[in-house]
């Protein structure tokens, strides 16, 4: 890794991080839904209407980096393009149907409708734009869903859970969690299409110097709620259980 350049350790580490945090993420999910029993009906509404969202959070973070490389020249990504295109289509479709269940109770279908409508378009291959700008539209969007789980964890009353392991749990689910992501998945993306391209400029070599800094940042706050939400008994057992597994099959 040391003699890596700045982008190309960037690029790996998403890779590598970006998914055995997400497995972890939906452990979190089983974890507050278990925890919020005894709390209110109305978060685990949240929990359920989260799930599929961060689904579509991981799909959407992948796919912008592969579209950024295959635009930016590497004709390799083709075929995974289009296998994520159909999990996406899914992802779409799940949160379509678990809004059509939930979302009046939680005021967000009218949100979701507008976020489906621009993830639909950037699966659109008759759309002529370049790197660059695939990356931006697809961070919008990504930005926009980041907001809506927010939005549902706040009327799904998930930010008010009053248990001090659950709480900080839903601190690295709701908030943490899809930052620290979306820090790492921006980070790939551009180490995916500086490498396509084979070219460096000092604009992108900057924007990594400041997603090196911000992922660092955001590490220390996931570190710091999961050391919270482990202080009790409840979790601690159950995510060392799940931490020694997910080191097995990596």
């Amino acid at each position: 890794m040391k003699n890596l350049k700045l982008w190309q350790r960037f690029a790996l580490m998403g890779a590598v991080t970006l998914l055995p945090f997400t497995l972890l993420t939906y452990r979190m999910v089983s974890s507050i839904r278990l925890l919020s029993v005894n709390f209110a009906q109305q978060e685990l509404i949240g929990v359920a209407y989260c799930r599929p969202l961060l689904s579509l959070l991981k799909d959407l973070q992948v796919h912008r980096g592969m579209t950024a490389a295959s635009l930016s020249g590497d004709a390799s990504f083709a075929s995974a393009l289009d296998a994520k295109h159909v999990e996406i289509e899914n992802d779409l479709e799940s949160v379509d149907a678990v809004d059509h269940q939930l979302g009046g109770a939680l005021g967000t279908t009218h949100e979701w409708t507008a976020l489906s409508a621009a993830a639909s378009a950037l699966l659109d291959k008759n759309v002529n734009v370049s790197a660059d700008e695939s990356f931006t539209r697809h961070t919008k969007v990504i930005e926009n869903l980041i907001t809506l789980i927010t939005d549902a964890a706040d009327t799904s009353n998930l930010t008010l859970d009053p248990d001090m392991d659950s709480y900080y749990l839903m601190n690295v689910l709701v908030f943490q969690g899809p930052e620290l992501t979306e820090a790492l998945a921006q980070a790939r993306g551009q180490g995916s299409s500086m490498a396509a391209s084979k070219r460096v400029t000092p604009e992108q070599l900057i924007s990594l110097t400041e997603l090196s800094i911000r992922t660092d940042y955001l590490q220390k706050k996931v570190n710091n709620s999961f050391g919270k939400a482990l202080q009790t008994d409840k979790l601690r057992p159950v995510f060392e259980a799940d931490m020694r597994t997910t080191a097995i099959s990596l």
